[in-house]
């Protein structure tokens, strides 16, 4: 027993070693986070229930933030035939047992069977697919553009966009693809195999266009820039949105006003809108200075990793880093009516307790690198 608490204490005096700025950003954004969701609550629903389960998912994650980070990155990535399949065959549950939820137009949850609550699976592939694209780029650095290698590659990059893709949720499967082709850029990937793909994406835009995008993809993506009476309906939320961060001003008009503007989703998809109406412009450049700062310090554990020539640490990191990145761009874009709406959350601040702690197991990955800078050589492999 006296062994076992001594072998605890001796990890958890690892977190020291960890990125220290990394834990005050997400305090700091799970605080306003809680704060913003309250205000929410307040003004547009009828329980507080979405803050108590944002509120336990954010002590679920700093446990799982302390615990990846104590643990070693490679020896984890070392097991991915046991996580790996666990993983996927949750996502696969969703074909037979998942469901819509309200607001939303993909079987992406499922239910946890006698408790009333649900969860997204697709949040905790994330994780995984990082850990493991990372090992798998890493093994074969050196040989990556062969064809037969960027073959493989490829597989592996598009097996999980493809599956949620079919499960439809296609703002996931986007995030997945992107973050996918910034890790081949960063592994090396050659400047003839990227000119070769961006060409066949750029040929494939009008198949994809015509034959992958459902009817109100394509008007969500029109609507963007047409202000037609049939359009309406579509940018309805977005049009919300701006007149959400228009009341907020500068200043904002309080979490707790009764002035608020309704804007559908304003605890997921819209968190920012709300944040804005509520603190104003100064509200918005907080929050995003958190993001911004957070996302400094992953580049930096990602530079580091990279300069003391751990391939697989710096691909990890770099992959956590272009998941925040492209997540909070593409949501940051929807707010702003910048993009189309696609459903994506807005990262450690939206309602969701599957992203919150799928983001904070992603955190933990990345203090692993930091923790374990020389770590000893592994002397089993799954």
């Amino acid at each position: 027993m006296r062994d076992g608490i001594t072998a605890l204490l001796q990890k958890l005096q690892k977190l020291k070693d960890g990125d220290k700025p990394i834990w005050f950003c997400l305090l700091g954004l799970t605080a306003c986070s809680l704060a913003a969701l309250s205000g929410v609550a307040h003004c547009f629903l009828p329980s507080w229930r979405t803050v108590l389960v944002q509120a336990a998912a954010a002590v679920l994650g700093f446990l799982a933030l302390g615990l990846l980070s104590c643990l070693d990155y490679r020896r984890l990535s070392s097991l991915w035939a046991f996580y790996t399949p666990a993983a996927v065959s949750l996502v696969l549950l969703t074909f037979l047992f998942g469901y819509s939820r309200a607001g939303s137009d993909d079987r992406a949850w499922l239910p946890v069977f006698g408790t009333g609550f649900t969860f997204q699976p697709t949040e905790f592939l994330k994780p995984v697919f990082l850990l493991n694209f990372s090992l798998h780029l890493s093994r074969v650095k050196k040989d990556m553009n062969r064809p037969l290698a960027v073959a493989l590659l490829l597989l592996h990059a598009l097996a999980a966009p493809l599956l949620i893709h079919f499960q439809g949720d296609d703002g996931t499967a986007l995030v997945f693809a992107l973050v996918a082709a910034v890790m081949l850029i960063g592994a090396g990937l050659s400047e003839r195999w990227i000119a070769l793909f961006g060409g066949i994406c750029t040929i494939c835009l009008p198949l994809g266009w015509a034959f992958v995008l459902h009817e109100d993809q394509r008007l969500r993506i029109l609507s963007l820039f047409s202000q037609g009476e049939e359009l309406a309906a579509i940018s309805y939320q977005q049009v919300q949105s701006l007149a959400a961060l228009r009341n907020g001003g500068l200043f904002g008009i309080g979490l707790f006003s009764p002035g608020h503007t309704y804007v559908p989703e304003a605890r997921n998809d819209f968190i920012l809108s709300f944040i804005g109406e509520s603190a104003g412009l100064l509200g918005i450049l907080f929050v995003l200075s958190l993001l911004v700062l957070l996302c400094f310090r992953l580049a930096r554990l990602a530079y580091l990793a990279k300069r003391a020539k751990n391939p697989q640490g710096f691909l990890l990191c770099l992959g956590v880093l272009s998941l925040i990145v492209v997540q909070a761009a593409m949501n940051i874009g929807m707010c702003f009516r910048l993009l189309p709406v696609i459903g994506l959350n807005l990262p450690f601040l939206s309602a969701g307790g599957s992203s919150l702690l799928s983001s904070f197991c992603a955190m933990g990955l990345a203090q692993s690198v930091c923790i374990h800078k020389n770590p000893k050589p592994l002397t089993t492999t799954v």
